[in-house]
This record gives C-alpha cells, sequence and structure tokens, in this order.
C-alpha cells in the first residue's frame, strides 16, 4: 500500500504543474488574441501605384528621378513610432 500511495502523490503533483501549464497556455493565447484585436498587431497601410514598363534610357532615368524626389520622411517617422512602441519589451 505504501508504494501505491507514493506513486499516487508522484502523480497529483503532476497533474498540478500540467495544470499550471495548461492555464498559461491557455493566457497567452487569449492575450495575443486580444492584442490583435486592440491593433497592435497591424501592419503598416502600404499604398499601390501602376507603375508604367521601363522600356528606354528616359523611362529610366524618368524613374530614378521620381525616386530621388520621394518623401521617405514618413517611412523614417514609422519606424521610430515602432521603435518607441517596442522599446518596452
Amino acid at each position: 500500500m505504501n508504494t501505491h500511495t507514493k506513486q499516487t502523490k508522484s502523480q497529483n503533483g503532476f497533474s498540478g504543474v500540467l495544470a499550471l501549464l495548461a492555464i498559461g497556455v491557455v493566457v497567452v493565447i487569449v492575450a495575443v488574441f486580444f492584442f490583435a484585436q486592440k491593433g497592435g498587431m497591424t501592419g503598416t497601410q502600404q499604398t499601390t501605384q501602376n507603375v508604367p514598363a521601363i522600356e528606354s534610357t528616359s523611362d529610366l532615368n524618368t524613374a530614378s528621378s521620381d525616386l530621388d524626389a520621394s518623401d521617405t520622411s514618413t517611412l523614417d517617422q514609422e519606424l521610430t513610432q515602432l521603435n518607441t512602441d517596442t522599446s518596452g519589451f
């Protein structure tokens, strides 16, 4: 009987650990779900532009000048905000 009692106590300890592990997994899943619903896992907005095919040197020069004139400060601001948001992790 003594061996049976030790085995039952050992199994009870394991079931407690298993229950805590299951509760932890559920808490993490719920936290991720609410974080995603809150908007914490949204990507940046993407704009789509129709760009003509480059078929000549002048087309390439036009595309290059358009790229040079692009404003990248918005991207820099978004990256700075992302760094600020994630600095607490």
